[in-house]
């Protein structure tokens, strides 16, 4: 069993090797998708991996699986963790659904808190977090070309070559 601290510096040691991200090496690990410290299978594995997903055909081909607005979504959520996705999603469905009704930053945060199971302590943090990422879906909602930026991105070529 690994603590926290070696799953850390495995994790970035195996990035180090993989030319992968290590917030994608710590997520295959969680999901027991790979063992640190990296089997020579893992090793192969995500020499495929950061192989493939640096072709841009292929990128392109698995994300016609998804629906368009799932690709809007993914581009909207580039960067962002769960914590931040659940809040800028709680505020764009109120803009979308019922931009008259008010939606507190300290309401959201407490559903944060209860959601995710953090500690009091944390409550200013994700207050502070809360209110920026607020002013994000505000700005986003009231700007329409963002939004339809997005889409414009998110949007495959139908042109088969």
């Amino acid at each position: 069993m690994t603590t926290a601290k070696s799953f850390i510096a495995l994790s970035e040691e195996a990035a180090r090797d993989s030319n992968l991200p290590k917030k994608l090496i710590q997520y295959l690990a969680n999901n027991e998708h790979i063992e640190l410290p990296l089997r020579p299978m893992d090793n192969i594995g995500l020499f495929y991996i950061h192989k493939i997903w640096q072709d841009k055909e292929f990128a392109i081909k698995m994300l016609e699986n998804f629906t368009k607005k799932q690709r809007m979504l993914m581009i909207r959520d580039v960067g962002t963790n769960k914590i931040e996705r659940y809040i800028l999603t709680r505020f764009m469905r109120q803009y979308a659904n019922n931009p008259e009704r008010k939606l507190y930053v300290y309401d959201v945060a407490g559903e944060v808190m209860r959601h995710f199971n953090l500690p009091q302590q944390h409550t200013t943090m994700i207050a502070k977090l809360t209110e920026k990422i607020r002013n994000r879906a505000y700005k986003q909602a009231k700007d329409p070309f963002k939004l339809n930026q997005y889409m414009d991105i998110a949007s495959p070529s139908k042109s088969k070559i």
